[in-house]
């Protein structure tokens, strides 16, 4: 079993938003009834979230995006995931999360599993073990120096704590490492921890036109579907 995303172009749409359209509409929808039928996101309904360290070593040839060009430390929260919250053994949509504070404001950063190669890097792939496992960000940010996909690679499968290589690339360029990421502490369950990438990016990057627009408008629905299936709303 296998997902296909739609195939990434280089260079993606920059016109203003005009309000949701009835696909933006669609997908909101659906993504509203998930959660208010499961109580909790429509996708990656539970994790768990582990403390983490972020040592970042920078890039030779910058991007723009300070907390990825500039070496730096910096403590983190990941939480691990499953996409549709299949049970173990079966496979499923991995995902890691990470957010850090990089000017006094929470950013978080989403991945999910892929493969490396140009093409796989926007294809959702099943995984057994998170910590083996190749995770990007799917689809492209739009970074001072243009657009660029970021990716965690693991670093040590069999160690006791996982590790995990992070990395950046523009859509269909080589992967350029800029920090490692180390797991520690023991995991626990993530409550109402909500990471949004579109509210809280990485200061210089964002999703461009209409992927932003799509995103954000998915993330608002499962909001208010858990809030509402659980009276809150």
């Amino acid at each position: 079993m296998w997902y296909l995303t739609a195939p990434i172009r280089s260079r993606l749409s920059e016109a203003p938003a005009r309000g949701p359209g009835p696909a933006t509409r669609g997908v909101a929808a659906v993504f509203g009834l998930a959660a208010r039928l499961r109580a909790r996101p429509a996708l990656h309904p539970r994790g768990t979230v582990v403390r983490a360290v972020v040592r970042r070593d920078g890039l030779a040839e910058p991007i723009g995006v300070p907390w990825i060009d500039r070496p730096g430390h910096d403590d983190a929260l990941v939480r691990l995931s499953r996409a549709a919250g299949l049970p173990r053994p079966f496979p499923d949509v991995l995902g890691l999360a990470v957010r850090v504070d990089p000017d006094g404001d929470a950013a978080d950063l989403l991945l999910s599993t892929t493969g490396r190669a140009p093409v796989a890097r926007h294809v959702l792939w099943p995984r057994y073990d998170p910590r083996a496992a190749t995770y990007t960000s799917v689809l492209p940010y739009r970074a001072p120096a243009g657009l660029v996909l970021l990716a965690a690679f693991p670093a040590a499968a069999r160690a006791a704590r996982p590790a995990f290589h992070l990395a950046v690339a523009a859509p269909a360029g080589r992967w350029r490492r800029f920090a490692r990421l180390e797991l520690a502490g023991t995991g626990h369950g993530d409550a109402d921890l909500g990471f949004d990438p579109v509210r809280r990016p990485l200061p210089g990057l964002r999703l461009p036109e209409p992927l932003a627009s799509l995103r954000a408008a998915s993330y608002r629905a499962s909001r208010e579907g858990r809030l509402r299936s659980s009276g809150r709303a």
